[in-house]
């Protein structure tokens, strides 16, 4: 018997916004908006295009609206590599990998994916009450997410190809189900929205047997730990604020640099007070003499 217990859509409702805004580009698009200037330099057709919003033109020529007339298809083709390369720094994948990049963008929702199926399928297991709730879990979000928790999952190159960023309403779905007894995860992407027939992964996805269209909980639910994470603040500073101000402690170098400072705060008063002392003794020098 098959009894689906939950069903969760990851939908990119838009793309990362590159702004072209020196307002907005001061704080929080500045990374992206750098990431597309570098990646634009770097190509051929693109040098100096990166202000023209190369990812809203491939948007606009995709959907068959008027784009500039420098913007043809080689431009189009260039343009997606250009966008996948910024995104690719950005979400720390392909030729900037790095899981300790990962976790801060998708780490957290991972583990949070990844404890909601373990909880629900024990839910069941156990034959405890209420199981069945929210069954139907979506989340909005963006290609920059996606790539990553696509990485961490290891799908990227599955389902997106070498270089490629993954396209405007793109949907990773997660099924878990029960069957003959045992709770078990199937998965799937979509990679356009006039895909009626999502694409099966399940066997792709690190840890999942090859050969199967299912994904037993356990095996799905340990697939990614180098990825995920509780604390997201932790992993971009190491701890939290609170913790870090108070724990602080002196190197060396910290204590070197305490000792001259004392030396040269003791060095200037001696100083001060000799040059005091001797302009006074000028002074009472001069009126005996007169």
């Amino acid at each position: 018997m098959r009894v689906p217990i939950s069903v969760l859509f990851l939908v990119i409702i838009s793309p990362v916004v590159w702004s072209q805004s020196k307002l907005l580009s001061v704080h929080v698009w500045d990374v992206s908006e750098r990431a597309l200037r570098r990646a634009a330099e770097k190509s051929v057709l693109l040098k100096g295009r990166a202000e023209a919003n190369l990812p809203a033109l491939v948007l606009e020529k995709e959907a068959g609206l008027a784009v500039p007339s420098w913007f043809n298809e080689d431009a189009y083709k260039e343009a997606k590599e250009v966008v996948y390369s910024a995104l690719s720094v950005m979400s720390s994948v392909g030729d900037y990998y790095s899981p300790r990049g990962i976790r801060p963008k998708s780490g957290l929702l991972l583990h949070k994916i990844l404890q909601d199926i373990k909880s629900r399928a024990d839910c069941y297991q156990n034959n405890q009450a209420n199981c069945g709730e929210k069954r139907f879990q979506v989340y909005s979000t963006h290609d920059l997410l996606i790539l990553s928790l696509l990485e961490s999952l290891g799908l990227r190159t599955s389902v997106l190809g070498e270089n490629t960023a993954p396209e405007f309403m793109a949907t990773l779905i997660i099924e878990t189900w029960i069957m003959e007894g045992k709770p078990s995860v199937k998965v799937f992407y979509r990679k356009y929205p006039r895909d009626y027939a999502p694409q099966e992964v399940t066997s792709l996805v690190r840890n999942c047997p090859w050969d199967k269209d299912v994904c037993p909980v356990e095996l799905f639910t340990s697939c990614c730990s180098e990825f995920t994470t509780s604390d997201a603040k932790a992993e971009c500073y190491g701890t939290s604020p609170e913790i870090s101000t108070h724990n602080w402690e002196m190197n060396p170098l910290a204590w070197i640099f305490v000792a001259v400072s004392v030396v040269l705060l003791l060095f200037s008063i001696i100083l001060v007070y000799l040059v005091i002392r001797f302009k006074n003794r000028s002074k009472f020098t001069m009126k005996v003499d007169h």
